[in-house]
Formats: structure tokens, sequence, C-alpha cells
């Protein structure tokens, strides 16, 4: 409609004005979020969000509380809420309100748990003196390995290692699976049927759409099997093995692996980034020690665990272990990166993931970081929050 092309336009001004460092930017923004509050909500919170933000690196803690404080209280995500709670909690340090920043710290991390901004709050919690707790009260069952009575043709495909087939037959006989179990079981033990032959990408699809709520709130021990399921240890041997060549942590793998391919070994992007770990046949060249390796063997998981292992590995080296610098350079390349870091106005490790000026990027980082925290996490539930190895 005609209204909605005119709040994008508002809006897109606004923005521009804000990339190019114009004070008009904040009087623009506030017009967006004055005609955009019933028509355009989404608009409206973005706008928010920037007037909050920039308010913030503008030291206008006051303003920034308050359009934070909006933008937070506007959204369910929890991406959203602890994006939201968390500045608004710096801004009320820099107001020098102490107990006020608690709670909104406290409040991210009741919103989003086990996520960027999550880890956040819990190292600024921890510098104010206050103990997080652990992310789950009771025990946390590890996942359970019930018998699945494979139908014929998948056990033998699979006992010739041929998994691809096996995957294939599966996936016509998945109601033959779900009619072995009773109803609220049945999708718990297709999954399983699915790790049985190392089939991971499937149940981590289906557990995805099928219990997206679940996974958005905090992990409970009677949705352990769909957390265990959402966040496979996928093609475990090979991972373990490549990621202690090269000093990584498996979990990190896993973690830029869910992203990248949904642990589908066949998956292909628009850019040629190919399998598991999407990597680019031309950094495969650059990388792989033999010089011989083809495009077609990034499908094969070992060849591209191997290369992207290594490749992590160096790029976790040059960034002296800071994951979010690493991240960001596997996804839009070291250079880029190291312009970003010259150029920061902060040094802030919380404020460079912020001011990444490429969507994509920036939503890379704190998505794989997430994961990360996850995979961490389900290592090891009893070890209190999880501890990604740089500090913010």
């Amino acid at each position: 409609s005609h209204h909605a092309l005119a709040a994008e336009a508002t809006y897109l001004a606004a923005w521009l004005e804000m990339r190019l460092g114009r004070a008009a930017a904040r009087a623009s923004f506030k017009r967006v979020v004055r005609r955009c509050q019933d028509k355009c909500p989404a608009l409206a919170a973005k706008a928010r969000w920037h007037i909050g933000y920039e308010a913030f690196k503008r030291k206008r803690y006051r303003e920034a509380v308050t359009y934070l404080g909006a933008y937070a209280e506007g959204d369910s995500d929890p991406m959203v809420r602890g994006r939201g709670l968390y500045w608004m909690g710096r801004a009320e340090l820099g107001r020098k309100r102490t107990s006020a920043a608690i709670q909104a710290f406290e409040g991210a991390l009741q919103a989003a748990p086990l996520h960027w901004y999550g880890w956040l709050s819990v190292h600024r919690l921890r510098s104010l003196g206050r103990d997080p707790g652990p992310v789950v009260e009771a025990p946390f069952p590890t996942p359970a390995s019930g018998a699945v009575d494979l139908p014929e043709g998948v056990a033998f495909l699979s006992a010739l290692g041929l998994s691809e087939d096996a995957e294939q037959v599966l996936r016509s006989k998945e109601d033959v699976i779900k009619a072995q179990v009773e109803p609220g079981q049945k999708l718990e033990h297709l999954v399983r049927a699915y790790h049985a032959i190392g089939a991971p990408s499937r149940p981590y699809r289906l557990v995805a759409v099928a219990h997206r709520e679940q996974l958005l709130a905090p992990p409970h021990p009677d949705t352990a099997w769909i957390w265990h399921a959402a966040y496979p240890r996928a093609f475990e041997s090979l991972v373990v093995r490549e990621a202690n060549r090269h000093g990584l942590s498996p979990e990190y793998l896993w973690s830029i692996m869910r992203q990248e391919s949904a642990y589908d070994p066949r998956a292909v992007s628009h850019a040629d980034a190919i399998g598991l770990l999407q990597v680019m046949p031309a950094t495969a060249k650059r990388i792989d020690p033999s010089g011989n390796l083809q495009r077609e063997d990034l499908f094969r998981p070992v060849a591209n665990v191997r290369i992207a292992a290594r490749y992590n590995a160096r790029l976790l080296e040059h960034y002296q272990g800071v994951i979010p610098y690493a991240l960001a350079a596997f996804n839009a390349g070291e250079h880029r990166v190291d312009e970003w870091r010259a150029r920061a106005k902060s040094k802030e490790l919380d404020r460079f993931v912020e001011e990444i000026p490429f969507d994509e990027t920036r939503n890379y980082v704190r998505r794989v970081t997430s994961h990360y925290l996850r995979y961490l996490f389900l290592a090891n539930p009893s070890g209190g929050f999880p501890d990604p190895g740089f500090s913010p």
C-alpha cells in the first residue's frame, strides 16, 4: 500500500543519514516511530533500536534506556528481547544505576539464556559480583538410544556403508517407524531411527519446525531429546578427530556446521560453497596441503571437515582465540574483518559485533556463538554457564 511504501522510504532515509553519521537521523527515526506505531510496527521497532543504540554511543544514556526498553518490550523473540535488555543494562551502567543495570542483564539472561546476549549478560553480571546460577535446575538427561526396529532395506544399506541410500529408503518409510510407538512418542522415535543410521540432517529439520517454541524457551529436562536432536553431534568420530588434530573443540565445528549446511553433506550455496561446512573450492585449494583436492571431494564429509577444521583453526589463531572475529572472517573474509577492526571507534567486542556493517555477518556471528553455547551446555549440562573461551 501507499502508506507502507512511504513509511519504508522514511525509514530508509533515516537509516542512510545514520550510516553517514548525520545528527538528523535521530529526528527522522523518531518520525518513523510516530508514523508507524500502529500501521507498521516492525519498522517502528527497528527505528526504536537505532535511536536507542545511537543514544548509547553518544552517551545520552537516559534516552537510550527509554528506547531500548521499548524495543525489548515490543517483541517476544529472544534475540530482540535479549538485545534490547542487554544494551539497556549497559546504558543504566552509564548512568551509574547499578541495580537497574543488574535487573536489565538478568532480564536479558532470562529472555535469551544460551544466546549471544545471554552470554554478554552473564559476563556483565559476574563483573558486578552477581552469580547467574545454573542453566537448568534439574539433571538434564543424555539422549536415550532406545532400540529402533529399522525396516529391512534401511538396515542392510546402512550396514554396507551406503548411508545416503539408507536415508532415502528411510524417508519413504517414516510412517512404518512412527507406527511402532504410541502417539506423543512418534517424532522422538523417528529421530532415533535417523540417528541409528548416522543421518542427522532430516531429524534436525523436523524437530526445528515441530518444536520451534520449545527451542526458543530455556532448556528443560522434559525437552532434552528435542535439544539433542536440534544440536546433534553429527559425524561424531570424524569431527572429534579433526577438531583434536587442530586444537579446536568439536562443539565449535558443529556450531558452524549447523548454521552452514544444517548437517547436510550435499548442501551447495548460490556462491558455490560446498558441503557440511560450506567450503569454497578456492579456499580448499589454498588450505589443502596436497593440492590435488577436487570440487567434487568437498561433498565428502571426510574431506570437507578436514579442510574446514584446518581453516577455522587458522582463523582462530590469527584472531588470538576471539571467536566472534574468527566467525566473522569465516563468513565475510579476513580482509573485511581486519578493515572493520581498524575502523572501529570502540575496542569493545560487544560493540564490534553490534556494529558489523553486513546484516548477514552480524547475524551469523550472534547465531553461531549461540549454537556454540548450546553445544557446550549439552556436552556438560551440570557445569554452570558454558564458557566459550573468550571474554567480551
